[in-house]
C-alpha cells in the first residue's frame, strides 16, 4: 500500500522560491502508470515549476535517491533519512570492511575523492556521529551538493572513514538527512534542510513511497509543496515524537502471523 507522509517546516518570514520533487527507486516506471491511467497531463500542470526526484526501493528496507557532490560531479546513491540530519558518504579513505566491495545487490559502491573535486573545503576536523545505536567516524568538510537540477553551496558533510558492516553491505553510499536537529545536538555541523529552506515555495516536503523492490520509482520526494497527484488530498496532522525528527508515535499495532498445512 503506498504510503504518504508530509512535513511543515515550523518556521516564519520565509521569501517565497522554488518547490521541486526528488523521485525515489523501485518497481515499474511512475511515468508509465500515469500515462496508462491518463493522469500525466493533470501532473504535469500541476507540478509546473516543480522538480521531482524519484525514489528507489531496495528490499523494501532502504528508499533512496541519487545526488552529485563536488566539482566535477561524484555520483551516490544515498538512503533519505527523516530521523538524521547530517550528510554522509563513503571516503575513498574508508577502511571499514566491504567499504569498497559489491553490495547485497551485486552492485559497487562509490565512495567520495576530495582529492579530485575543486568545490571541497576542508574543515580540518574530525566528526564521530551516532546514527541508529551505532558510530560512524569521519572527517568534516564543506561541498557542493546537488540534487534534482537544485544545489547546495558549501553545504557541511562527512567523508565517513570508519562505520558499521551493516550500511557497507546495502546499496547504498551515504545517509542524506532530512531532519532538523538543534545545532548543538549537531556540533556546529549545519544541516541541509536549513540550507534548503529559504528556496522553497512552501516550508515543506512530502514523501510518496511504494513497494517495488528495486525495479524502477518507488515513489517521490516533493520538495517545497504537497504532492496531490499521488497523495491522498485528505491531510492529517500529528505531533512530533520528539523535536527535529520527522516521526510520530504510534499507539498500537496488528501482527498476524499465518500457518500453512501442507499435508493432506
Amino acid at each position: 500500500m503506498p504510503k504518504c507522509l508530509i512535513v511543515f517546516f515550523a518556521l516564519l518570514g520565509l521569501a517565497s522560491a522554488a518547490k521541486f520533487s526528488v523521485p525515489l527507486r523501485s518497481s515499474g516506471s511512475l511515468k508509465e502508470k500515469m500515462v496508462s491511467e491518463g493522469r500525466y497531463s493533470e501532473y504535469l500542470m500541476q507540478r509546473k515549476n516543480a522538480v521531482r526526484q524519484n525514489l528507489v526501493d531496495t528490499m523494501d528496507e532502504f528508499y533512496v535517491a541519487d545526488i552529485v557532490l563536488g566539482t566535477p560531479a561524484q555520483h551516490f546513491t544515498m538512503s533519505l533519512d527523516t530521523a538524521s540530519s547530517v550528510i554522509w558518504v563513503l571516503d575513498s579513505n574508508c577502511d571499514s570492511q566491504n567499504c569498497h566491495e559489491y553490495t547485497l545487490n551485486h552492485t559497487m559502491k562509490s565512495a567520495y575523492n576530495n582529492e579530485t573535486s575543486s568545490s571541497f573545503v576542508d574543515a580540518n576536523k574530525n566528526f564521530l556521529f551516532y546514527y541508529s545505536q551505532s558510530e560512524i567516524y569521519g572527517l568534516l568538510g564543506k561541498e557542493k551538493v546537488s540534487f534534482s537540477g537544485f544545489s547546495l553551496s558549501n553545504q557541511d558533510f562527512i567523508r565517513a572513514t570508519v562505520l558499521p558492516e551493516v550500511f557497507t553491505q546495502q546499496p547504498i553510499d551515504g545517509v542524506f538527512g532530512l531532519g532538523w536537529a538543534p545545532q548543538a545536538e549537531l556540533k556546529g555541523v549545519g544541516n541541509p534542510m536549513q540550507g534548503l529552506l529559504p528556496q522553497l515555495d512552501q516550508p515543506m516536503f512530502s514523501i510518496w513511497m511504494q513497494r517495488n523492490d528495486g525495479v524502477g520509482s518507488a515513489g517521490a520526494i516533493t520538495f517545497g509543496g504537497f504532492d496531490s497527484v499521488a497523495c491522498d488530498k485528505n491531510i492529517q496532522y500529528l505531533p512530533l515524537a520528539e523535536p527535529g525528527v520527522w516521526g510520530f508515535t504510534v499507539d498500537s499495532y496488528l501482527r498476524v502471523r499465518i500457518w500453512l498445512d501442507w499435508n493432506p
